[in-house]
């Protein structure tokens, strides 16, 4: 029996655990401060270290993503 038809054998029974997705909304962009526009948007890429970019990174204190 190959996996697929275990997998569906499984959850025909009723014996198949689905996974929770654990899953935590951080973006608003419906917000009142300023957007900034995509400076990089139509940028051709022709040489290392032409364009630097960032990202935010969000930690769960207590409850409460910072």
């Amino acid at each position: 029996m190959g996996s697929d038809k275990l997998f569906l054998l499984l959850r025909s029974e009723g014996l198949l655990i689905i996974k929770k997705k654990r899953y935590t909304n951080t973006i608003n962009s419906k917000h009142w401060q300023h957007k900034y526009p995509d400076l990089i948007k139509g940028v051709s890429v022709i040489r290392p270290d032409q364009i630097w970019v960032a990202d935010i990174t969000y930690v769960n204190l207590e409850g409460t993503f910072m």
